[in-house]
This record gives structure tokens, C-alpha cells and sequence, in this order.
């Protein structure tokens, strides 16, 4: 098994793109999450971003911006490439056993791609076998984003197929990110609403076989609350 840690200029502006200039990831009910992620921006850029009224107006806006901080900062993110690197392959056996444990299956993944990015939010693609983590995160966040984004490589890998049809999309996604607290004892850091009943409830049967949490978890009466798409 391989992580490659890499940082790309368009996977970041792409998460620009996507959360900074018009929020297109799934909130979980944090209504102002946009709006903190652009105010630790530098004051010049929020100004610029706001202006942008098509895509391509934003991303020449937000390119500018990285190839600016690039310039400044390649050394830095030079050495944060290979100190999360590190940090991942010394730690890969431990998250891989965590996951195969609480989900009572295989870590079927041969190689997956970690983008560095300074956006503030840390997206995956399951299909292309990619997560991002922040792109100064400490030893122990690198080993919390890594567990939870691989979390959510585990579900959609065993359960996609099972369940698309049992459920709209959207309470396919809080599922989803509920199940992060089996893995991660912090749940989602930052809060996300629409996941903290969920994930009470999940507590409560924490440590069963994952088929029998998820079908717990469907009747649950948490479950039942979930507005649809």
C-alpha cells in the first residue's frame, strides 16, 4: 500500500472553486461555513473573489493567488510535503488496522494520492483515489483527516452499491460522514449539525459488525429525522 503526497495548483483551485467562491460541497448544515473559510483569506483576495461573477473569472482569481503564494512559499510547502509524507507512512499500518477492524473487511487500495491544500477544507474523490489534508497540519491532524477521508474510501467501496437504492443522496452523505465517529472519537471537528445525533446513536452501538451499525442505523429513529435532498 502507497500514499503519494503531492501539492497541485489545480486540485487547490478547484477547492477554491468549490467551497470558497461558491459552496458546492455538501455543509451538513453549517450555514456560514463559506463565509469562515474566505475570511481567513488575505483581505485582497475575499475582495477579488467576490467580484468574480462567472468560473473563469474566479479561477484566474484564485491561480493568481496561489502562483503568488507559491512563489513565497515553495520551500515551506516543499518541506510540509515531506514531513506529512513521513508522518502518513510511519503511521499507515496503524489507520489501515483501525479500518479494517471497525469495518470488518480489507483495505482494498493499492495506492492513494494525498493533495496538500490551503483552502481550509479538506474534500476526497473516491473514483480517482484522492484526499486533501490542510497543508500545514500538525502530525496528529494528519493522522485524524487521513483516518476519516479513508473512512469514507471503506463506505463507498462496500456499501455504494448496497444502499444507493435504500436511500436519497443526501442521507446516503450524512450517513457517510456519521460513521466517522467509529474511527475518529472526535467526530467531526468543527460540527456538522446535521451528523450529531447520528453519531449519538452510533456510539451506542459501536464495536458490533459494520453490516449490522448500518442496518442499526438505517431504523434508527435519528435516521428517520434526516431531511431529504
Amino acid at each position: 500500500m502507497k500514499f503519494i503526497v503531492e501539492y497541485s495548483i489545480e486540485r487547490d483551485m478547484y477547492n477554491y472553486l468549490n467551497a470558497i467562491w461558491r459552496m458546492k460541497y455538501t455543509s451538513f448544515g453549517r450555514d456560514d461555513l463559506r463565509e469562515k473559510l474566505l475570511s481567513s483569506k488575505p483581505e485582497q483576495f475575499q475582495e477579488d473573489i467576490k467580484k468574480a461573477k462567472t468560473e473563469e473569472e474566479a479561477k484566474k482569481v484564485i491561480v493568481s493567488y496561489l502562483e503568488s503564494r507559491l512563489k513565497t512559499k515553495k520551500p515551506e510547502i516543499d518541506k510540509n510535503i515531506r514531513d506529512i509524507q513521513k508522518v502518513i507512512d510511519d503511521n499507515k499500518d496503524v489507520i489501515i488496522k483501525t479500518l479494517e477492524s471497525v469495518f470488518n473487511k480489507d483495505f482494498s487500495f493499492d495506492e492513494v494520492f494525498v493533495y496538500l491544500t490551503t483552502a481550509g477544507i479538506c474534500p476526497l474523490n473516491f473514483e480517482k483515489r484522492w484526499f486533501m489534508v490542510y497543508d500545514n497540519a500538525n502530525d496528529e491532524t494528519v493522522v485524524r483527516v487521513a483516518t476519516h477521508e479513508l473512512n469514507h474510501f471503506m463506505f463507498f467501496y462496500y456499501y455504494t452499491e448496497k444502499l444507493k437504492t435504500r436511500m436519497d443522496i443526501h442521507r446516503f452523505k450524512v450517513l457517510k460522514e456519521a460513521l466517522v465517529i467509529l474511527t475518529n472519537p472526535e467526530g467531526n471537528r468543527g460540527g456538522k449539525p446535521e451528523t450529531i445525533e447520528l453519531e449519538g446513536y452510533l456510539k451506542t452501538v459501536q464495536g458490533r459488525p459494520m453490516d449490522e451499525i448500518i442496518e442499526l442505523a438505517i431504523k434508527s429513529e435519528a435516521f428517520k429525522k434526516l431531511q431529504s435532498e
